[in-house]
């Protein structure tokens, strides 16, 4: 499994990045505070790791689109820094005893920045829009006794409330919103394919878009009546946000330590070392993802299982995580859904991590046979020595 890591300098995220309840160093300081009390007012310039092509987390899943995303709009569920989905858009949720029926309830006074409150209309249409292309969102709906994104699968009731109508049980709150599509207006999500870019920009979340063309920067001015929910009653304590597209990681880190940047995402695992030895330079590391390697077992010879597993068997994944740079940034795991995290699973972990030639010799030589039986000329230059 490999980490993420953030760097902060003069800025230090208290929460969530989409609220930034951040101190500035300059102001602290001048306040005889501590780096880690907030403070309110101020401009976060944050440096982005890559370049933005489009603001819209549905017509492309960059992740950059998905960070910036989250300054701009609103969403159901959110994912916290220990991989737990946290609750944001709803005031409660209901599910009956045989699990397939779903009933939601929306928080009442959220709204976009135009002041128009946000409603189920706008939570069906951006997720019906997020469901045409987002692989979470059409396996939700595959589940969904209609199979597919209508009324008869997500119901509205009133303004507040929607019944999702499931044909077998289904962790909606976490396979499914968890991975939560942003809310849109009905108007704009409605009237916009999933493969064209959404071009009209009214936010539903902390932050409101002032000024962006491809490759300059982004200036956010923050959504004093903005509220959000994780944790409970956040709110925006900055005035402006400014966003910075920062693809070269030597630039990065040299931005940090001239103060022209306040804070980096993902800036990569070549200049932890200086992080690490830069004493004004905060970081924080979290839970990342799982580095999977795929067979393609239509093809010889990883159509045969036996030859799947000898490469298992064989598998140091010591060796292979140290790619990942210093080790800080990843630990062995063998668990898909991430160790430490609520969906973490052991099952199947003496599978991970084998380090066992013989094993893997074995299985090599009996998957030869078993594709030479097959009727395939797979054999040369295949021995292990």
């Amino acid at each position: 499994m490999f980490r993420k890591f953030n760097l902060l300098m003069i800025a230090l995220l208290i929460g969530t990045i989409t609220v930034a309840a951040t101190v500035i160093a300059q102001q602290s300081a001048a306040q005889g505070n501590d780096l880690r009390t907030p403070v309110t007012g101020g401009t976060l310039r944050w440096a982005l790791e890559a370049n933005v092509v489009a603001i819209d987390p549905v017509w492309t899943t960059a992740t950059v689109t998905a960070r910036v995303s989250s300054v701009l709009y609103d969403s159901l569920m959110r994912l916290g820094l220990d991989g737990s989905n946290l609750n944001n858009a709803f005031e409660s949720w209901e599910v009956s005893g045989d699990q397939l029926t779903w009933t939601f309830k929306l928080r009442e006074g959220m709204s976009f920045v135009d002041g128009t409150p946000l409603t189920t209309d706008d939570v069906i249409a951006s997720t019906f829009r997020w469901a045409d292309r987002i692989t979470s969102g059409i396996a939700l709906f595959d589940r969904t006794v209609a199979g597919n994104r209508s009324s008869e699968s997500m119901e509205k009731i009133d303004d507040y409330t929607f019944i999702m109508h499931m044909s077998e049980p289904y962790p909606i709150t976490s396979l499914g919103f968890g991975d939560a599509p942003f809310i849109f207006k009905a108007e704009i999500a409605n009237g916009t394919s999933p493969f064209d870019q959404i071009e009209e920009h009214v936010g539903s979340g902390p932050w409101n878009l002032v000024n962006w063309t491809p490759g300059s920067p982004f200036d956010f001015e923050a959504r004093p009546e903005w509220v959000g929910r994780v944790p409970e009653d956040e709110k925006v304590l900055l005035d402006a946000l400014q966003i910075i597209e920062i693809p070269d990681k030597p630039t990065v880190l040299a931005a940090l330590k001239t103060g022209q940047i306040d804070y980096a995402t993902s800036p990569g695992e070549t200049i932890f070392g200086d992080i690490k030895a830069d004493i004004k330079i905060d970081y924080q590391v979290f839970v990342g993802g799982t580095g999977v390697l795929l067979f393609n077992w239509t093809k010889e010879p990883f159509n045969n299982v036996n030859m799947r597993r000898s490469l298992q068997a064989a598998m140091n994944m010591e060796r292979y995580q140290a790619a990942y740079g210093h080790q800080e940034l990843w630990e062995l795991c063998p668990a898909i859904f991430v160790c430490g995290t609520p969906n973490e699973s052991r099952v199947g972990e003496e599978l991970y991590d084998q380090r066992d030639l013989a094993k893997a010799k074995e299985l090599f030589e009996l998957g030869l046979s078993e594709l030479a039986a097959a009727g395939s000329d797979f054999t040369r230059d295949t021995s292990i020595k």
